[in-house]
């Protein structure tokens, strides 16, 4: 009986690493346990450092292989980049749970509709023959998503204005 209940324990356990982790995705808040204001290396707990790059005014960007950006000034954390809906790392899987069922590759059509009015949109330079590229921002919700030809390629967390 006690290797029953031993053996389904460990199935449970088994099943919760297969099924992941949610991270919530929180406009002008963060996403998961990745927050604004953290200090810049907090989310080396979370996520697997990939490289660091200069970024202006003396800040810099610190890109993790899960698809997961910061931006940092003062060893603090500014701006956060999300460009993938799920990841795998250090032996789970996590899902960001966007507002309205969104996930990178959707359609840029639904943003309005995850994150209401107040909108600023604007196009961005993009080269002949490629597909559009555009940032749709809600300031005062601190939230921004970039599209390529109507599909949603990454969104930023920003402290709200």
């Amino acid at each position: 009986m006690k290797s029953v209940l031993i053996g389904a324990a460990l199935a449970l356990s088994m099943a919760a690493v297969a099924w992941g982790e949610v991270w919530p995705f929180e406009p002008g808040v963060g996403v998961g346990p990745v927050r604004l204001g953290q200090g810049y290396l907090e989310p080396t707990r979370y996520l697997t450092p990939d490289r660091q790059i200069p970024g202006s005014l003396g800040g810099i960007y610190l890109i993790y292989k899960e698809g997961i950006e910061t931006q940092c000034q003062d060893k603090r954390i500014i701006e956060i980049v999300v460009k993938k809906s799920t990841f795998s790392g250090g032996r789970r899987t996590v899902e960001v749970q966007f507002p309205s069922n969104l996930k990178i590759g959707s359609p840029a059509t639904q943003l309005q509709g995850a994150f209401g009015t107040g909108m600023v949109s604007s196009n961005l330079p993009t080269a002949k023959g490629y597909p559009q590229k555009t940032v749709y921002a809600w300031p005062f919700k601190g939230v921004e998503a970039q599209a390529e030809g109507g599909k949603i390629i990454q969104y930023s967390i920003f402290p709200k204005k």
